[in-house]
C-alpha cells in the first residue's frame, strides 16, 4: 500500500513538473519548434565596452558555425550571423523577437541585412562593430498565439506580415511631419518601453483613459467637431472626430475597428522594438549589465 501511494505521488510530482514546463516552453513561443535547444554554443563573450551585450560562436540546427547576439537592452531578441572571417567580418542573417502578452505571444523571425566586424579579445571579452545599419528584409517565418487560437507555419506568417504592415504605418506616422505628437516624442528619449507607453498610449487611445488624463487634442477634436460620432471596435467607443482630427485617411480605419488597440495589447514590445529599430546598434553598443529598456 504504501508502495503504491508512492507511485501515484510521485506520478503527480512528475506530471505537474511536466505540465509546469510545457507551460513555460508554450509561454516562450520560439522554443516550439525545438531551434533553440538544437543550437550548441561553442563559446561566448561579453563585449568589452557593454557589459550587457553578449556575442556567442554556435553550431546552429543545419550543422553550420553561426553568431547569435543578446542584450540587456533587448533581452526577447536573437541577432543572428555568419562565421566572421579571418579579419572578423560577418554578415547579418536573421533577427528572432519574442513578444508577450497575458493574453498569448508573437515569434517573429526577421530575415535581415547588413555587415560587422566581431573581435575575440581574450576567453571572455570581444568588440563589435556594425558597418552598415541593420536593415529588416521580411518575417521568413513565425508563430502568433491569442488565447486558445494558436497558428504556425505559413498562415502565422501570413498574419504577422499583417499585424508588421500595421505596425510599420503607425510607426511612420509617430515620426512623420503631419503628427501633431511627433515634434515631442522624437525630442523625448524613450530609452525604456515604460516612457514609451507613458506618452503614446494615451494619445493613440485616449478613450482608454478618464478625460481628466486625456490630452488637449482630445478635448480640441471634440470642441471642434460639434455633435460627436462613435465607432465600436473591441469592446470601445471609440471617438471618430479624434480619428480625424490625429491620424491620417489612411488609418482611420485601423483604430475606428479596435485594430490599434488589439496590436498594442498583443504586441506593444514589437511596436516598440521597431520604434527604436534605427538607434538598435548603438543601443547594443553601450548596454548596460544591470539596466534593462524593459523588452
Amino acid at each position: 500500500m504504501k508502495t503504491t501511494k508512492l507511485i501515484i505521488v510521485t506520478s503527480t510530482i512528475c506530471a505537474v513538473l511536466f505540465s509546469s514546463c510545457l507551460s513555460i516552453t508554450d509561454g516562450a513561443g520560439r522554443l516550439m519548434d525545438g531551434s533553440l535547444f538544437a543550437e550548441k554554443t561553442v563559446s561566448k563573450t561579453t563585449l568589452k565596452d557593454a557589459a550587457g551585450t553578449k556575442v556567442a560562436s554556435i553550431i546552429t540546427k543545419e550543422k553550420r558555425p553561426a553568431l547569435v547576439i543578446t542584450s540587456s537592452a533587448v533581452p526577447n531578441l536573437r541577432i543572428y550571423g555568419t562565421e566572421p572571417d579571418e579579419n572578423g567580418r560577418f554578415q547579418f542573417t536573421s533577427a528572432v523577437f519574442l513578444c508577450s502578452t497575458h493574453n498569448g505571444w508573437n515569434e517573429v523571425n526577421y530575415d535581415v541585412y547588413g555587415n560587422g566586424i566581431y573581435t575575440r579579445l581574450d576567453n571572455t571579452t570581444g568588440s563589435l562593430r556594425f558597418e552598415t545599419p541593420l536593415e529588416i528584409i521580411d518575417i521568413s517565418k513565425g508563430g502568433m498565439r491569442y488565447g486558445d487560437s494558436r497558428l504556425t507555419t505559413e498562415r502565422a506568417v501570413v498574419e504577422l506580415r499583417n499585424r508588421a504592415e500595421r505596425i510599420d504605418a503607425l510607426i511612420a506616422w509617430m515620426g512623420g511631419t503631419g503628427n501633431p505628437f511627433g515634434q515631442s516624442a522624437d525630442g523625448a528619449a524613450f530609452s525604456d518601453k515604460a516612457a514609451f507607453i507613458a506618452y503614446w498610449r494615451p494619445r493613440l487611445m485616449p478613450e482608454l483613459y478618464s478625460p481628466f488624463k486625456r490630452p488637449a487634442e482630445y478635448k480640441q477634436a471634440v470642441k471642434s467637431a460639434g455633435k460627436p460620432a462613435y465607432s465600436f471596435g473591441e469592446d470601445v467607443l471609440w471617438n471618430k472626430q479624434y480619428t480625424e482630427y490625429i491620424f491620417p485617411a489612411h488609418m482611420h480605419k485601423l483604430r475606428d475597428s479596435g485594430a490599434l488597440l488589439r496590436d498594442w495589447e498583443d504586441a506593444h514590445d514589437w511596436i516598440y522594438l521597431k520604434y527604436i529599430w534605427k538607434t538598435l546598434p548603438d543601443m547594443l553598443l553601450t548596454a548596460s549589465a544591470d539596466k534593462k529598456a524593459g523588452i
